[in-house]
């Protein structure tokens, strides 16, 4: 039973850095995106549900 967790524990530990190192990716690719284009996400999004509101 030990052992087993043991194993959970290091699985989980290990798709949570996998998890973090996507993120950071993802993050570097949006600044880099926002910056290309000078829109921001917010800003897009904002203006994505102001114009469904009318």
């Amino acid at each position: 039973m030990q052992r087993r967790h043991e194993q959970m524990r290091r699985s989980l530990e290990q798709q949570m850095r996998e998890l973090e190192e996507k993120r950071r990716a993802f993050e570097a690719e949006k600044q880099v995106w926002e910056q290309q284009t000078g829109h921001s996400i917010e800003e897009l999004r904002r203006r994505s549900l102001e114009a469904n509101s009318k």
